[in-house]
């Protein structure tokens, strides 16, 4: 049986060894001196005790293989930092669109008129016939005055009054006839607008046209208006509305009366207005 070999090992090279670097030599030692076991007796300063060498055999054992583990550092994902209010994305205050008034026609402060030229006894003359009875309401969006609304005008034809009183009962009894119930009114309905500016400003006056259908009697017929308004302030507005329109359109027909002659086809429409706000 062979005997194992003294083996001279460097104290220096020990001391500088960590724990691990002193397992991996001494199994490097181990495997070394399994490999000399055949080799010639030497003496040596220092034997390492109690190493029994192997028996011989005719195999050749693996050595065991020392692995060396290396602590890993491992990266430890940061919170995210949550924004700040200052630094919070800033929310949209939403646009409070203005709501519409309603400016109501005050009959008190409103004419709407009719004029046609005659020949009375071979003179020429001008007859106007007017009322105050009149309706209406005109809806306004402010900064929008192009959304603006015009509802229904009415006017009470039966409330109508020229300088001559046997004149008022002609036209209330044989040219409007609105001494009947059914023909009382004379409407007009708007049904469109143009020109009207997106902006007004108070106190000035702006031009627009206004066109829809004017009844009189039992017909209808479309009527177009140059109106000139001016607002005042934010409680009142007032304007002017002027047309033409024929007898011939509306089937107005001029009874026969002794020293009228000469009456014209054309009528002239004028609506004189003040509206207040609601």
């Amino acid at each position: 049986m062979g005997r194992l070999l003294p083996i001279s090992v460097n104290p220096m090279a020990l001391k500088l060894c960590t724990q691990k670097s002193v397992l991996i030599l001494l199994l490097s030692l181990l495997l070394s001196s399994c490999a000399r076991a055949t080799a010639p007796q030497q003496t040596a300063a220092s034997v390492i005790p109690s190493a029994t060498a192997p028996s011989p055999a005719t195999s050749t054992v693996a050595p065991p293989t020392a692995t060396l583990l290396v602590p890993t550092a491992t990266a430890t994902a940061l919170p995210a930092a949550t924004p700040t209010q200052s630094e919070a994305t800033p929310t949209a205050i939403p646009t409070v669109a203005a709501a519409p008034v309603v400016f109501v026609i005050d009959p008190a402060q409103t004419v709407a008129r009719f004029s046609i030229n005659e020949s009375l006894f071979g003179d020429p003359k001008n007859v106007v016939g007017q009322t105050s009875d009149v309706q209406g309401v005109i809806t306004i969006t402010v900064g929008n005055s192009a959304s603006t609304q015009i509802g229904l005008i009415r006017i009470n034809a039966r409330d109508l009054h020229t300088d001559e009183e046997m004149r008022d009962r002609a036209i209330r009894t044989f040219i409007l006839e609105s001494s009947q119930d059914d023909y009382q009114f004379i409407t007009f309905m708007p049904t469109r607008i143009e020109g009207l500016p997106t902006q007004v400003q108070d106190g000035a006056t702006i031009s627009f046209t206004v066109t829809g259908d004017m009844k009189i009697r039992n017909v209808v017929k479309p009527v177009t208006f140059a109106l000139s308004v001016t607002p005042k302030g934010s409680t009142e507005i007032s304007g002017l509305a002027r047309a033409t329109i024929t007898r011939t359109a509306f089937e107005l027909s001029i009874p026969s009366v002794p020293g009228v002659a000469d009456v014209t086809d054309e009528i002239g429409v004028a609506f004189e207005f003040v509206a207040k706000k609601q």
